[in-house]
This record gives C-alpha cells, structure tokens and sequence, in this order.
C-alpha cells in the first residue's frame, strides 16, 4: 500500500477516526535527510489531497531547499489534522506554490488548513530562514498556548524573510488560553522581512 494509517483515540460515542497519509508525503520530503532520493534541494508534486498525520518539522540533514508544488494537481489542499507545521531554519528556502484554491463566490474550495501550533500555525520561518507562498490558500490554521502566541498561520522571527503573491490569508487565529494572541494570518516579531 500507498498509504499509512493513524488510529485516534476513541470519541466520546465510541467510534475512533481513521486518518490517512501517503507513505512519502510532504513530511518525508520536509524531515528526511539527503539521500539519492531526497537531494539537498527538493521538490515534492502534489497528486491529491495531502493528509497529515504527523507534526512535520524543520528540514532533515543536509536540505537546503523544499518546494511545495500544487500546479499538477487541481489545487489540491494539505489538511494537518491538528498537528504542527514546517519549521524553516537558517539558510533554507521553503517555496509553496499552487496549493489550494476560492470558489467563485470567494469562499474557500481547498487550502492548507488544520495545523495547531504554539508559534507559527502552518510555518515556523526561523531567523536566517526564506519562505515564498505564491498562489495559494491558507486557511483555519491555530495557534493556541498558554501564554501570549503569535501567528495563527505564519510566524517571521529573527532575520526570516516572508515573501507572499496572489495568495489568500483566511480564518487563521492566534488563541492565548491565559493572554493575547498577536496575528491572525501572521506575526512578524520586528526584524524579519515580510513582502
């Protein structure tokens, strides 16, 4: 098979989730160090929907560069389930393009959504660190902690640089339990570049 399966602890009416995700998916190609088939400058097609099931992480040894491409795939979205995102360090480049998509009336058809972070829903862009978001969608992704959190979608620290075209931000939340949370969409912390 294609595809690993996660088993979720049973819900209040006993029934438990089932959740799906391809054996090399997204987090292979963000976590795995170099190797033949994970060179140091990666990039990962999309052909369906994305299921996560696992946080994915900052880059595997060696990687220097990851871009997400959506272009073959109708647009696909990447669903996280309620895990964490990518975290991106110094001197690596992370490059979505073409993830999801609007309907015609504007609400959201697919998008990259679901991720549940402390810092930085979807991405960690660490200082040092590029990301490049170009047509693409995000959406409904939370940060939620129990002290001040920062960026429901996108967090910026550091020297990090955010370059975003023609993407839509929409429903992403920075929730505090006990403080404020700072950047809905995203949250630069003062000395990253954020385009």
């Amino acid at each position: 098979s294609q595809y690993k399966y996660l088993f979720k602890a049973p819900n209040p009416d006993g029934s438990i989730d089932i959740l799906r995700a391809l054996k090399v998916g997204l987090r292979e190609y963000v976590h795995n160090n170099v190797s033949d088939e994970f060179p140091a400058d990666r990039t990962y097609i999309m052909n369906e929907y994305e299921y996560i099931i696992e946080t994915l992480g900052g880059f595997g040894s060696g990687a220097t560069s990851l871009t997400v491409d959506g272009s073959t795939s109708k647009h696909y979205g990447i669903i996280g389930n309620g895990f964490g995102g990518i975290t991106v360090g110094n001197e690596k480049t992370l490059t979505i393009k073409d993830v999801g998509e609007l309907n015609p009336d504007g609400s959201v058809k697919s998008s990259i959504n679901g991720f549940v972070n402390s810092a930085g829903g979807f991405i960690i862009v660490q200082s040092g660190g590029t990301v490049n978001i170009e047509n693409s969608v995000i959406s409904s992704n939370t940060l939620s902690g129990t002290n001040t959190t920062y960026g429901g979608a996108i967090f910026v620290g550091g020297t990090g640089t955010l370059n975003v075209t023609d993407s839509v931000f929409i429903d992403n939340q920075a929730v505090g339990n006990t403080s404020k949370g700072s950047g809905g969409a995203i949250y630069n912390d003062g000395n990253g570049i954020t385009n």
